[in-house]
């Protein structure tokens, strides 16, 4: 990981007062965490994937550099969209390869939710899940998306919402067990 140049805050704001080379100089300082979340987002996908860890980093890049209107707070929001863009990639493509294929539902593992470690599920089923607490509960989802996804501790997650570190960790224990229930819901 590169340390030099600004701040990756300053950065931030420098991309979304219209500076597009400041997104460059972002992902160049957060290449290889950006790296570790798509190994991690890929770590449980079928043998044989054709998007590699760099593939899924560069179009997430891509998808960043349309949407320069979203606020980020830092380092951590910054890498939280990432992984957001990253699972909506995956999903994408999931989507695509079962349009081509009638049983061509993909698997993912769900390590990072210790509540569904053990399990294997449609990564479908996973952002359908995802979606709906999203619809009655948006926090619960950035705590995932923040912890699961993007490696944040509690006291950054804690810090990019705003809550208490209680906080977080109740609200966190809650999302994994509605996660869990809900994909033991869909038969998965």
């Amino acid at each position: 990981m590169h340390n030099t140049g600004p701040a990756v805050t300053e950065l931030l704001q420098s991309w979304q007062d219209g500076n597009r080379a400041a997104l460059d100089q972002i992902v160049d300082q957060l290449y290889s965490q950006l790296r570790a979340v798509a190994g991690q987002q890929l770590g449980g996908e079928r043998p044989g994937h054709t998007l590699a860890a760099t593939a899924l980093v560069h179009e997430a890049y891509l998808r960043l550099q349309a949407n320069a209107k979203v606020h980020f707070v830092d380092r951590k929001h910054f890498l939280a969209i990432a992984s957001r863009a990253m699972r909506c990639i995956l999903v994408d493509y999931a989507r695509g390869r079962k349009r081509l294929k009638r049983d061509g539902g993909q698997q993912v593992t769900l390590e990072e939710f210790t509540a569904v470690s053990n399990s294997t599920h449609d990564l479908l089923a996973i952002n359908t899940a995802l979606e709906k607490l999203a619809s009655f509960d948006p926090r619960k989802l950035q705590l995932l998306e923040l912890i699961s996804f993007a490696g944040a501790t509690y006291a950054e997650a804690a810090a990019v919402l705003d809550i208490s570190e209680a906080t977080v960790h109740r609200d966190l224990k809650l999302a994994r067990a509605w996660l869990k229930n809900e994909l033991k819901g869909e038969g998965a």
